[in-house]
């Protein structure tokens, strides 16, 4: 963070005291900051940097800080921002410091890789879903090996940059291990070395516990007693005409739907004869009429909705604004209210 320049002008002054919650009525309350916050205390833009606002407090208090010195909170308040609660105090150690040695006390020696010249240097907090450290830094997370580039380097990579494990050890934070690359280099480095999950190395076939199939999968439209009665259905009415469209019907979903369930492209681990009760659907239950209204299986409002849709139009003495008004009303889109309203949907 570089020198603030001073005096500060009016308004920056004036900008900066908006964002104090002054308490006359308490004359020993803290004066905390409302503008920007994280968790480890305010933030002010000034002079092209983000400051911290008790630091600023100080500085148009009393001027520069000496050397060797750090502005100290007396009420333990981060985000307080009255003077007559602080006080100056020896800085012994840099923040900067302070930061690094709790980040690399979350370290350990780990395993040396065959390709590598040192040994990788893994974090011991916590990971995420892919194995990569993860921790709180400047009030927002962020993984392990990022927060060791800044340290390094003193600077985040923008996007779509990334920094690239050499050791192939996503909880590896050896600075050594760390290189700059994009998203480009990342999938050709992980195609030279084989890393790709296809085939039989693929998660749906390493670990297929967790994939989520049958009812368990939130796409699913179908049960288990569904399929294999349709299943039943259409094998004792092949040749019916017609068959997957009244069975679609039936069950409201696609005809594409009832075909991939009859050639098990869905539930292929369902099988009809762990289900001997289950009877086939006779032909005179289903229906092969094309249905129309709110009988339609595809209907998205009833009947009277139309109505109500029609009548509010008509009544309207301003036509200008209704359709998206309606659309807004009953939860349907703007282009099939104008179809109503028109005549062409019901």
């Amino acid at each position: 963070m570089s020198h603030v320049t001073l005096p500060l002008s009016y308004s920056d002054q004036e900008r900066f005291v908006k964002n104090l919650a002054i308490r006359p009525d308490k004359p020993d309350a803290c004066w905390e900051w409302r503008g920007g916050r994280t968790a480890t205390g305010g933030r002010f833009w000034l002079q092209g940097e983000t400051r911290y606002p008790h630091i600023v407090a100080w500085l148009l208090a009393n001027g520069d800080i000496p050397v060797g010195f750090q502005v100290l909170r007396t009420c333990k308040n981060r985000y307080c921002c009255r003077v007559s609660h602080m006080k100056l105090g020896h800085a012994t150690r840099t923040t900067d410091e302070n930061r690094k040695e709790r980040f690399f006390a979350k370290t350990r020696p780990g395993a040396k890789r065959s390709h590598m010249d040192t040994p990788c240097l893994e974090w011991t907090g916590g990971h995420d879903i892919g194995g990569y450290g993860v921790t709180r830094f400047d009030g927002k997370q962020k993984k392990a090996h990022q927060v060791v580039w800044f340290f390094e380097h003193g600077v985040w990579i923008p996007r779509p940059g990334l920094i690239m494990h050499a050791c192939d050890n996503p909880p590896c934070v050896n600075i050594e291990h760390l290189k700059l690359g994009d998203p480009g280099k990342n999938v050709k480095d992980r195609d030279q070395k084989g890393r790709q999950a296809q085939g039989p190395t693929h998660g749906s076939r390493t670990k297929p516990e967790s994939v989520p199939r049958g009812v368990k999968n939130g796409r699913a439209k179908l049960k288990e007693f569904d399929v294999i009665q349709i299943r039943l259905t259409f094998a004792a009415n092949a040749n019916a005409h017609g068959i997957y469209e009244g069975l679609a019907r039936r069950y409201r979903v696609d005809a594409s739907t009832i075909r991939d369930a009859v050639t098990s492209k869905l539930w292929p681990r369902a099988k009809i004869e762990d289900y001997p009760t289950i009877k086939p659907i006779p032909l005179s239950e289903l229906s092969f009429g094309h249905r129309k209204g709110e009988d339609s299986p595809f209907a998205k409002i009833s009947d009277a909705t139309v109505r109500a849709i029609q009548l509010e139009y008509d009544q309207a003495p301003k036509k200008w604004g209704m359709i998206s008004k309606l659309a807004r009303q009953f939860d349907i889109s703007p282009s099939h209210v104008h179809r109503i309203v028109n005549g062409e949907a019901r």
